[in-house]
């Protein structure tokens, strides 16, 4: 993952690509650099909280006990993680000032959770609690791009539909598609824009 640095040389917790995705939208190039930011920020912790909801939590197992590991391991991540992303800059200063660039480590620990997560799944037995995660995150990051588009573009998110092949075009796909791989949200850009389109159908 790539981190922005401030004008003094600090960390920014959001990647790059995400801050580039915004700037794409209609009208968004008027728009302030920290401005672009805050969006970024925001837009990346909704994908956080929807992950954390897809998350599976307090199941019945075969292997216990190598679970309950698991889980711990992804938990203290998780809490580490949060400390970090609410830390103040004197506190940002004084690690880094000591060589410690805390928002690469949290980009680290997320990527922990994520391997815990994964590793969790492969001890549920087939056809067990667990299934097949939904797409909450996907769904909250599209609702949330989908209102920022509106804001800045003046526009609604619309699209196009190719009547040979089902694929879907225009502005508002594009700008999901490289917001969502910015994220690493592995999710149909084409579902997700027609589940929001059947949630909010143009007047």
């Amino acid at each position: 993952m790539e981190y922005w640095f401030d004008k003094k040389g600090f960390p920014i917790d959001h990647p790059k690509q995400l801050m580039d995705a915004l700037r794409t939208i209609p009208g968004a190039t008027d728009l302030p650099e920290d401005r672009i930011r805050s969006l970024a920020i925001m837009i990346e912790s909704i994908a956080d909280g929807g992950r954390d909801e897809e998350l599976p939590r307090n199941r019945t197992a075969s292997k216990a006990a190598t679970e309950k590991e698991i889980v711990k391991l992804h938990d203290l991540c998780e809490k580490l993680a949060a400390h970090i992303a609410g830390l103040h800059q004197p506190a940002v200063s004084a690690l880094f000032d000591e060589g410690l660039l805390v928002f690469p480590l949290l980009g680290k620990l997320k990527e922990a959770q994520e391997i815990a997560r994964c590793a969790y799944g492969q001890f549920e037995a087939p056809g067990g609690a667990m299934g097949r995660p939904k797409k909450i995150e996907a769904a909250d990051v599209t609702d949330t791009v989908a209102a920022i588009f509106e804001e800045i573009s003046g526009k609604r998110p619309t699209f196009t539909t190719d009547p040979a092949t089902g694929a879907v075009s225009g502005n508002w796909p594009q700008v999901l598609e490289r917001v969502f791989a910015a994220l690493f949200v592995h999710a149909s850009v084409s579902s997700q824009v027609r589940a929001l389109s059947e949630k909010s159908p143009s007047e």
